[in-house]
């Protein structure tokens, strides 16, 4: 048995970490593996490889530093022989210099002056203008640049102010086509030269300096200069309208101002006492505007505010509900109002020229001052100048507006299309109101001149939980006529012929129209008389009290002298103490007092006692 030796003897260790000096490759030859990494001896257990795959990123090489290009240096690596020769290809390595190629040390720094030239020349192209008398053409002023680079050429269009045309980059840089098998060079855009670029034709009339020194000094060609060609438009617009050469609307820079200020021109510091002591101080007035003399016009009212720090004054209208008018409430913006537009002496408005009751011309405006706020009359007070008490302002008042809503077409329920009138945008179903769980039933005939319709009668039920109505006629016997339901149940509304009829038409001697027809009610029951007397406040022949207030009005004299009470001893049944239903009834048509019958059933049912009405009864209530 061999003898084995302790862990901790260094020669076994080394003997393991050792690799073995020859391997057989795959075509049969040894090879010289020089170094064996530790997975070609451990286990390759899982959660323990050592032969993953590592990133193989690719750094670059190429870099671009001030303009020029180089390649940046690599760190040093020496490559096994025996690598080399066990590579199948020379190119499966790649070494590179580790210098930049226009140096061997640090990339030169980038010099302006080193980079090809950019060329710039003018020219200009015409546009032929169709159907119109002003002009024929029109000119284009365009600027060329040629880069001297790589030969190619760009075309842009200068920009003029209010043109109506996109301009700007007219022609991407790139090689310009001469003809089919050559392009444009340096030497063909020169001064006074005619170039055809994808159809238009321009011509070169000038260059910068810079182009012109480069042309002269490498001996190109160069004409001499034109002036732009001028146009028929852009003469009359320079004319009439405004000068190309001015430029507007450009505030004065801070720094100019400072300049001035270095150069001896100070600083006006004129406004800034009254910044320092009147800051945020802001007088504010009503005033109006009647306009009423001119056509349409009408009194606007306006707020006036008047800025202490600066003496500036901007003006604000008021607007009403429902106006009408432009939502932008600024008539004049703040600054310095004159007091004259034809008489500059006379200066700007100051806030010792307001007060109410005054009229300011706000630029041929005529406002009247007619109030002030509390902090603007304590300002007044506190300079010595007390403002007058408010002016009346004379405005008629708004002519009442009465919502009509229009009349209902019979398409759904009249209460439907109503949410479409009540003046939200957001309908809502609509509040149904119902009324009392009763019926109103009350006995009628036709009011007409045919003979076969005399004598029909009919059954009006009135329903007020829903304000409906239903027309029933009770079947006679050989009439020729059948009876049943003349009309369904509907609401009033839909078959009235006066829209207002409410439950308050109905009584006996009432005439209504419904369904086309005219109805005459004659009779009504005891329950809905009962009802009826109950509400008097609907039902006013119903209405004891205001019944014999009515009669006695009418009856007048008659009440007084006896006449009355003869009629009454006369018409009675049993010696001038009562009066049945038939002596009352002649009595009442005999002083007109029978229509509508329905008070007359008032009367009787007020003051009957089974049947009959005591005569001093009667006389007592009406003269009473």
């Amino acid at each position: 048995k061999k003898k084995k030796k302790p862990l901790g003897d260094s020669s076994s260790r080394a003997r393991r970490r050792a690799p073995k000096q020859t391997r057989m490759n795959h075509s049969g030859l040894l090879s010289d593996t020089s170094v064996y990494t530790e997975h070609d001896v451990l286990p390759q257990l899982p959660g323990f490889r050592t032969n993953k795959k590592m990133p193989a990123n690719k750094k670059s090489s190429a870099k671009y530093f001030e303009g020029q290009r180089f390649i940046q240096d690599q760190p040093s690596t020496v490559v096994p022989a025996s690598t080399l020769v066990n590579s199948q290809t020379a190119t499966g390595f790649t070494i590179g210099t580790g210098k930049p190629l226009h140096s061997t040390g640090r990339p030169k720094r980038f010099n302006p002056a080193d980079m090809p030239p950019v060329l710039k020349f003018q020219a200009y192209f015409k546009e032929a203008v169709h159907e119109s008398p002003l002009e024929n053409f029109r000119v284009h002023k365009c600027d060329i640049f040629y880069y001297t680079e790589d030969d190619t050429m760009q075309v842009t269009e200068r920009k003029a102010e209010n043109s109506g045309m996109p301009q700007g980059n007219f022609m991407k840089r790139h090689e310009v086509p001469k003809d089919a098998d050559s392009f444009y060079h340096l030497g063909d855009v020169t001064i006074g030269a005619t170039l055809e670029l994808y159809g238009r034709t321009f011509k070169v009339v000038d260059a910068d300096a810079q182009t012109k020194a480069y042309l002269v000094k490498n001996n190109y060609p160069m004409g001499p200069t034109e002036e732009w060609p001028e146009d028929r438009y852009h003469r009359e617009r320079s004319v009439n309208t405004w000068d190309p050469k001015v430029r507007y609307n450009i505030k004065k820079n801070p720094t100019s101002v400072f300049a001035e200020a270095m150069l001896g021109k100070t600083v006006d510091n004129s406004g800034r006492a009254g910044f320092l002591q009147h800051d945020r101080k802001v007088l504010r007035f009503v005033c109006i505007w009647d306009d009423r003399e001119s056509l349409y016009g009408d009194v606007q009212q306006f707020k006036l505010h008047y800025f202490v720090a600066d003496d500036t004054i901007e003006v604000l209208a008021v607007f009403g509900l429902n106006s009408g008018r432009d939502g932008a409430p600024m008539l004049v913006k703040r600054s310095k109002v004159p007091k004259d537009l034809k008489d500059e002496a006379a200066g700007t408005y100051h806030w010792s020229d307001l007060d109410v009751g005054k009229t300011v011309t706000i630029f041929t405006r005529q406002l009247v001052l007619v109030d002030a706020d509390e902090s603007t009359r304590d300002f007044y007070a506190e300079q010595g100048a007390a403002l007058n008490p408010p002016a009346p302002m004379d405005e008629e008042p708004p002519p009442p507006v009465k919502r009509e809503h229009p009349p209902h077409l019979g398409i759904g329920s009249e209460e439907d299309s109503l949410t479409s009138c009540v003046g939200s945008l957001v309908q809502h179903p609509p509040k149904k109101t119902y009324g009392a769980d009763k019926t109103l039933r009350f006995l009628s005939r036709f009011i007409t001149s045919k003979p076969e319709d005399m004598d029909r009668e009919f059954v009006i039920s009135y329903f007020l939980f829903d304000q409906s109505v239903s027309i029933h006629e009770p079947p006679k016997r050989n009439s020729g006529i059948v009876g049943g339901s003349f009309t369904k149940r509907v609401p009033v509304k839909k078959i009235a012929s006066e829209p207002t009829l409410n439950e308050g038409g109905f009584f006996v001697g009432a005439t209504i129209g419904l369904v086309g027809n005219l109805f005459l009610i004659t009779d009504t029951d005891s329950g809905t008389l009962d009802f009826m007397e109950e509400n008097a406040e609907k039902f006013p022949y119903s209405d004891f009290p205001l019944v014999i207030e009515r009669c006695a009005k009418q009856l007048g004299d008659a009440a007084s002298d006896g006449s009355f009470e003869k009629a009454c001893a006369d018409a009675s049944c049993d010696g001038g103490h009562s009066l049945d239903a038939e002596g009352f009834k002649s009595v009442m048509e005999m002083f007109d007092l029978a229509t509508p019958e329905q008070q007359c059933i008032t009367l009787f049912r007020g003051l009957s006692d089974r049947g009959l009405i005591p005569v001093d009864s009667l006389i007592d209530e009406i003269r009473g």
